[in-house]
């Protein structure tokens, strides 16, 4: 099981929801990868299509607030890291997307340190994802 599932109350899982829905429209790009991501999102932490149709992207003050209400640090630290994750899908990450993440994160109470961490890994993955498909691609 998922620990967002099990450790969020459904208000804290649309929030949770509502960060990453704020996140895919910051740019304007709606990859299939995010969308897929967002989607899959919302049923790892047991939401349902219908709620998943009420959920708005939240503003960015109102996503600080609300993550500052969650008392789990540890689950503060998931959504940052999905966030990460939906921002760097499609392999461009905007100055505004970083900006807002350390934003968000900062003043919901995570460390900037465990932040640089969380984008760190990301990139991490994102050069192996990258390489996997060099080494697939290459002298063909």
């Amino acid at each position: 099981m998922s620990f967002l599932r099990d450790e969020l109350n459904s208000a804290e899982k649309r929030v949770y929801i509502g960060c990453l829905a704020y996140l895919l429209d910051v740019d304007k790009k709606h990859s299939i990868e995010k969308v897929d991501y967002l989607q899959n999102k919302v049923r790892e932490v047991g939401l349902s299509a219908e709620a998943f149709k009420k959920i708005k992207p939240l503003a960015p003050q109102d996503i600080a607030k609300k993550l500052k209400d969650i008392k789990s640090v540890i689950a503060k630290r998931y959504i940052i890291r999905d966030m990460i994750l939906l921002a760097t899908a499609d392999h461009e990450l905007s100055d505004k997307e970083v900006d807002l993440i350390y934003s968000i994160g900062v003043s919901s109470g995570v460390t900037q340190d465990k932040i640089d961490d969380l984008f760190m890994w990301a990139a991490q993955g994102v050069s192996w994802e990258i390489e996997g498909i060099r080494l697939i691609e290459e002298d063909i």
